[in-house]
C-alpha cells in the first residue's frame, strides 16, 4: 500500500524511519547538505506557508518533498527526494498537486538543485509541459559588504 501523508508536527519527525529519509535525502544536497537540510525541515513543518509530504510504500518512507506556497498562486517544490520507487513518487506528485491546489495555486514551480534538468523534467512529465524560467543563485549574506 502506498500513501503520502503531510508532517505536521516536528515530533512526528522524531520517527526512526522518517528521520533516516530526511538523512539520505539531504545527504548531498546542493543547498542545504546534511544536518543543515535536516533543520530546513523542521523548519518548513512549523511554518503555516509550508508543507512536508512523505511517502510510504510497504512500510518504508521513500518519497520526501519540502514545499513553499506564496499567497500569489505559485507553489514551489523546494526539495524533491526519491528513492527507485515509481510508484510511490506518482504518488507524492499527485498528491503535490492537490495540495497546491487546495491552497489556490495554479503555478507550480519546482528547484532542481542538481543541475540535472532532463532527468528533473521527466519526473514531473505527467504535469504537462515546463519551461525554464530561470537559475538560482546563492548569495553568502555573512560577508556582504552591505552588513558593514
Amino acid at each position: 500500500m502506498i500513501k503520502t501523508l503531510r508532517v505536521t508536527t516536528t515530533k512526528a519527525l522524531e520517527n526512526p524511519a522518517i528521520q533516516e529519509l530526511v538523512t539520505r535525502a539531504y545527504e548531498h544536497h546542493a543547498f542545504s547538505p546534511g544536518e543543515q537540510g535536516a533543520e530546513s525541515v523542521r523548519d518548513a513543518v512549523a511554518l503555516p506557508n509550508a508543507a512536508v509530504l512523505v511517502t510510504r510504500e510497504d512500510e518504508q518512507f521513500k518519497v520526501l518533498a519540502v514545499l513553499a506556497f506564496s499567497g500569489k498562486g505559485v507553489a514551489t517544490v523546494q526539495h524533491f527526494y526519491s528513492q527507485k520507487a515509481p510508484k510511490a513518487r506518482e504518488n507524492m506528485i499527485e498528491a503535490i498537486v492537490t495540495l497546491a491546489t487546495a491552497n489556490k495555486c495554479h503555478r507550480l514551480l519546482t528547484v532542481d538543485s542538481n543541475r540535472k534538468p532532463r532527468p528533473f523534467r521527466q519526473l514531473f512529465r505527467n504535469l504537462g509541459p515546463s519551461k525554464e524560467v530561470g537559475r538560482v543563485f546563492e548569495f553568502d549574506l555573512t560577508s556582504s559588504p552591505l552588513l558593514g
